[in-house]
């Protein structure tokens, strides 16, 4: 077994943390004002309490246990039965990767890896460590059993043990007392772990235990979920999205991301396509502002240009010029968009299958949608607009003709050409 210390390596021990603060009923023992536990250095994921013990689940992955318990749920070996500061809980020297979740029973305790290997110590009256015996122990020992497994979630209640692995196969052992293991047969103990066939060929994604009220209030239910919903999005997590975007919330992992070369050379090729189509996308915007109808309207109030702004030599603006300019210069204006269009397009079909592009992307197919709106919002209204009013000479054209040439209009000398 690989040695125990007191939770810290060899140096001299950390000062510790505010841990938790506990109360209520803890084993005979009623705490009615909250309790501020101080005992582990360090950040605690979870902890597990007994009737005169705690095991912290530290923040890098080990177990450390404290208190009195003679039936090995320290886990710190069978000299140690009651200690008062935390101690580092052994595990064998074949162990892999750090605890990710721990489970309490009635006195047994069972522990979850990285790996999704599962150990177990404590009781084991009912088999309930899944060791094929019934023999205490007071150090983690491996479920050999599960080791073929990858197991993502493990159980405990009462006397009974639980694992669900990666396949979505349950497996049950320990106290079976009728039948309430649900194995589909009555053998009171079962000391290894069997699966539960009768849920075969429904791949389980959860495990939870209900408090139900039955057995003199001390009776379980297990619910075992087989279409479960995903977790829900940011937006509708509590809080949302008010905190600052692309900042670390208080409580999440800060730990570093480490990049490969690949995803530098990602990343760098992404920013300079990034650079490159800027730079074409101004020019091309820069461009469209030159022509003359088609020109953006200043109907965006954050848009400011002067083409769409200024009036002309006849006191009009770009919007009422569209509606009288020649057939022949809007066509010419549709003709310049659409290079537009199918330059940003054949630069999509460049950059397709390229990593690290999707803004890139996106900021292309936003031109090209613009261009898109400006021909079927602005230029063919004007098309129609124009060929309508050229076509039949229609009432409007002579209204307007005799509005600019009224005695009254500042331009008394305004030829208009249709």
């Amino acid at each position: 077994m690989a040695g125990a210390d007191s939770g810290q390596g060899n140096g001299a021990p950390a000062a510790a943390e505010n841990n938790f603060w506990l109360w209520g009923t803890w084993g005979k023992r009623v705490i009615k004002a909250p309790f501020l536990t101080q005992k582990v250095p360090g950040k605690i994921r979870d902890i597990i309490i007994g009737q005169n013990f705690i095991i912290a689940l530290k923040e890098d992955g080990q177990l450390v246990s404290w208190g009195e318990d003679k039936v090995g749920c320290l886990g710190l070996g069978t000299e140690d039965v009651n200690v008062q500061d935390p101690r580092k809980i052994p595990f064998p020297s074949d162990f892999k990767g750090k605890v990710v979740d721990v489970q309490y029973g009635r006195h047994h305790v069972l522990a979850l890896t990285s790996t999704g290997k599962v150990y177990s110590w404590g009781d084991n009256n009912k088999g309930q460590l899944g060791l094929s015996d019934q023999q205490n122990r007071y150090e983690p020992v491996a479920v050999e059993e599960l080791r073929r497994w990858t197991v993502i979630q493990i159980l405990a209640l009462d006397h009974m043990s639980y694992a669900l692995t990666s396949d979505g196969i349950v497996y049950a052992w320990g106290d079976n007392t009728d039948g309430s293991l649900a194995l589909g047969h009555d053998k009171a103990v079962v000391d290894k772990p069997e699966p539960m066939m009768r849920m075969q060929g429904t791949a389980v994604k959860k495990l939870v235990a209900r408090d139900c009220g039955g057995s003199g209030g001390k009776g379980k239910t297990v619910i075992a979920f087989v279409e479960l919903a995903d977790p829900l999005p940011q937006k509708d997590s509590i809080g949302g999205f008010d905190r600052p975007l692309g900042g670390h919330g208080r409580h999440e992992d800060k730990d570093k991301v480490v990049l490969s070369d690949d995803m530098e050379k990602d990343i760098f090729e992404g920013v300079d396509l990034m650079r490159q189509v800027m730079d074409n996308t101004q020019d091309w915007w820069e461009h469209i502002l030159k022509v003359r109808h088609g020109s953006p309207y200043n109907d965006n109030p954050l848009q400011v240009d002067d083409l769409s702004d200024k009036k002309d030599a006849d006191n009009c603006t770009a919007m009422q010029l569209d509606t009288f300019v020649a057939l022949d210069q809007l066509e010419d204006a549709s003709y310049e968009l659409d290079k537009f269009i199918q330059s940003a397009r054949a630069q999509l079909f460049e950059i397709r299958k390229k990593k690290g592009t999707k803004n890139v992307k996106f900021m292309l197919s936003l031109f090209m949608d613009d261009c898109k709106l400006r021909i079927l919002h602005e230029l063919k209204h004007s098309l129609s607009a124009s060929a309508s009013i050229g076509a039949c000479k229609c009432k409007q054209t002579i209204e307007y003709c005799m509005f600019l040439h009224r005695p009254e209009h500042p331009v008394q000398n305004h030829s208009l050409e249709l």
